[in-house]
């Protein structure tokens, strides 16, 4: 959708706008803890919470994609000296002093880095992101003149995340709000 939105590969090793980059174990483990709460929160649940099934559905399913791309979508992660990071794939060469980095997953359009400037290659479980919005804050917004609204590029895994999460989070508010108004209007029942 021109001037809207855009297809833009990019690979995150981290979590949330890029941050915690490298802890793919971590980030495994809270997919499954994930997992096991929406689990217990169906299973404690009514077959009339239909807007909880729902959210609980939507954070199952993005955390589930993100956890498939992890395992399976391995990428080499090359941090640099100046604290720079490439992710790619490393292609194999004999020359030692000389690291040739292309784009994920071919290896297409190699750039050449000096061996010496490279302070760790690793390879890791990477999510795949590729949905960008391209509006940019107009020239009448101070600071952010020309900014990006929205400079975090993300997937369908995520959009799922966010949108159960923000379900799951407005069910809990109405259901936290019930049993207070219920109690105000009728009296404490007496055991008999």
């Amino acid at each position: 959708m021109p001037g809207v939105l855009e297809f833009h590969r990019s690979l995150n090793d981290g979590a949330v706008f890029g941050s915690l980059t490298g802890m793919t174990q971590l980030f495994v483990a809270a997919s499954l803890c994930a997992f096991v709460f929406v689990l217990a929160l169906f299973s404690g649940s009514s077959p009339k919470q239909r807007s909880l099934h729902v959210s609980l559905a939507l954070v199952l399913a993005g955390a589930l994609g993100n956890l498939y791309d992890r395992a399976f979508a391995q990428a080499d992660v090359i941090s640099f000296i100046d604290g720079r990071k490439v992710i790619g794939t490393v292609i194999d060469q004999p020359d030692t002093t000389i690291v040739k980095v292309g784009a994920w997953p071919d290896g297409s359009g190699a750039a050449r880095y000096a061996a010496s400037d490279i302070a760790k290659l690793s390879r890791q479980g990477v999510v795949r992101d590729f949905i960008r919005f391209v509006p940019r804050f107009p020239t009448w917004v101070p600071r952010l003149a020309g900014r990006d609204v929205w400079p975090w590029v993300f997937n369908i895994a995520d959009s799922a995340l966010v949108c159960g999460v923000g379900i799951l989070l407005i069910n809990f508010w109405f259901d936290r709000k019930k049993p207070s108004t219920a109690s105000k209007g009728t009296p404490a029942a007496k055991d008999e």
